[in-house]
């Protein structure tokens, strides 16, 4: 949810507010930025963390907050992250070009368990077993899946039906890893990897 802000040299910058969630309700907006929790500045995303488990779920957050030119102070009640899809675990076949990965279905609690920026959809990578495919083929924890031979993924189940599929020109897929989207082909021993 958050981005490192350059006010003044400290502060969260909020990325996404969901839509009824505490943020929301406390008025706050993407692109705000939080410079200030219960009487501690914040110096970055690490420190709300630590300063969000610390109150813990429940709890009662005041933040100090900098929306466009105005600095306010808001109070907000924490709560868990809501798991809006069923998140059908998975570790794929061994055999497929993803062989190795356990995947997800992302909702914003899986999105704060792995620490990536909540999404509302789409299938993430939870963990690479070591010398399988998904590993030798650069896959890693966190890594957001978003096409495989140009069909868009959003679920576990449309991921397992096409990597069932035998593909005899090979393979592409599409991954987003912190923000960036890459991409790598995968044809027998040809491999290449790349951004886009």
């Amino acid at each position: 949810i958050p981005d490192y802000a350059d006010t003044e040299g400290n502060g969260v910058r909020l990325a996404g507010v969901r839509p009824g969630g505490p943020a929301d309700k406390a008025g706050l907006k993407p692109g705000d930025v939080i410079i200030g929790i219960n009487k501690k500045i914040l110096q970055n995303n690490d420190a709300l963390a630590y300063r969000l488990d610390t109150i813990g779920i429940g709890g009662e957050a005041e933040l100090v907050v900098v929306s466009g030119s105005d600095r306010k102070v808001v109070n907000l009640r924490l709560q868990e992250a809501p798991e809006t899809v069923p998140r059908r675990e998975t570790l794929l076949d061994p055999e497929t070009v993803l062989g190795g990965a356990t995947i997800a279905n992302l909702s914003p609690a899986v999105a704060q368990e792995v620490g990536i920026s909540s999404r509302d959809t789409g299938v993430v990578v939870l963990s690479v077993r070591r010398g399988t495919r998904a590993e030798a083929n650069g896959v890693r924890k966190g890594d957001i899946v978003l096409a495989i031979n140009g069909v868009e993924v959003d679920t576990v189940r449309e991921i397992e039906r096409i990597t069932a599929r035998e593909s005899r020109g090979g393979w592409q897929v599409v991954l987003e890893r912190a923000g960036r989207k890459l991409a790598f082909e995968r044809n027998g021993r040809f491999f290449r990897q790349y951004r886009l």
